[in-house]
């Protein structure tokens, strides 16, 4: 529990906002800020439950930013070799 006050504070503290939340087996939070995404996600490893006693966890952050994220179409870098390809055959 001391993790997940942590957060929350820090997060909103620096500027990001809290945009999605769910708390099951794990908990994840999504925030935004200045157009990037974070996501946090922690899992319990080993204790009682998330808000009574002392456990671990595992903590994994991923922070997105807009444009990193593309359309994906394997076949144009095929595209681009063959072009490639075709063109050195033509010098030759």
């Amino acid at each position: 529990m001391k993790i997940i006050t942590l957060l929350l504070l820090t997060m909103t503290l620096t500027g990001w906002t809290l945009i999605s939340s769910t708390v099951a087996e794990e908990i994840v939070l999504t925030y935004t800020k200045d157009g990037r995404y974070a996501t946090i996600e922690i899992q319990k490893t080993n204790g009682p439950s998330w808000f009574g006693g002392e456990s671990t966890s595992q903590i994994t952050i991923s922070v997105v930013h807009p444009s990193a994220i593309q359309e994906q179409n394997p076949y144009l870098a095929l595209k681009a070799i063959n072009e490639r390809n075709n063109l050195a055959a033509i010098d030759e």
